[in-house]
């Protein structure tokens, strides 16, 4: 059951155009009234529904790590790891898939699992970044004047930047590392592999939700 917090999720989609703010569009008396661009900081417009789904995509990758291991762990012995050995040579194509996308899950995954715990612990001891993720009291902008070029900017900390980083863009090489691993994986099992239950499964979601929501509005 542990292999399918590795399937593929399109969370990094939604993690990627948090990022970005609104655009306000004014005039600048400095610019003699040209126009100028006001864009809120990254957080500012989606920082509760980004974050939910950055530590929800946290915690399944840090479970998706130990099935990843055991498949590494399995294939390490026996020399299926090793594309020189002869072992490697003769695995069919599928089974070479497979393991190729495990070491590449555990690799991404564990770095970017690594960014969100940085992330958050520089966002709770930093008043600033937290303030900026959290929902600032000042107005951070970032603006520029076409004619007279200038820029006001309040930049967040290198840690924190790097860790931003990590935790938006290293979701879709996760991404692709899964479905490398599902490729092999489902064609190595072949007619062993038994799909969910797709009817089922959205059936318990849906009516969990549904039951969720109306005790949550309820209490």
């Amino acid at each position: 059951m542990l292999f399918f917090t590795a399937r593929p999720r399109m969370s990094w989609l939604f993690l990627l155009a948090s990022q970005f703010g609104e655009i306000d569009r004014g005039f600048d008396s400095q610019c003699k009234k040209k126009p100028t661009y006001e864009r809120k900081q990254w957080g500012e417009l989606w920082s509760s529904a980004s974050l939910t789904n950055l530590a929800a995509e946290a915690v399944l990758q840090a479970i998706a790590l130990y099935p990843m291991g055991r498949v590494a762990a399995f294939g390490g012995p026996r020399g299926f790891l090793k594309v020189w050995s002869a072992e490697y040579a003769t695995l069919p194509s599928s089974a070479r898939l497979m393991y190729a996308g495990a070491m590449l899950y555990l690799t991404i995954g564990a770095f970017c699992l690594f960014s969100v715990l940085v992330f958050f612990g520089t966002a709770l001891f930093k008043k600033d970044l937290k303030g900026s993720i959290m929902g600032p009291s000042e107005s951070h902008t970032w603006r520029e004047c076409r004619t007279c070029k200038e820029r006001h900017s309040d930049d967040m900390p290198a840690k924190a930047e790097l860790s931003f980083f990590g935790m938006i863009y290293l979701p879709l090489y996760t991404w692709m590392a899964s479905w490398i691993f599902w490729a092999g994986f489902v064609k190595l099992a072949g007619e062993r592999y038994c799909p969910p239950n797709l009817v089922a499964q959205v059936a318990v979601w849906s009516s969990t939700s549904v039951l969720t929501s109306f005790f949550g509005a309820s209490g």
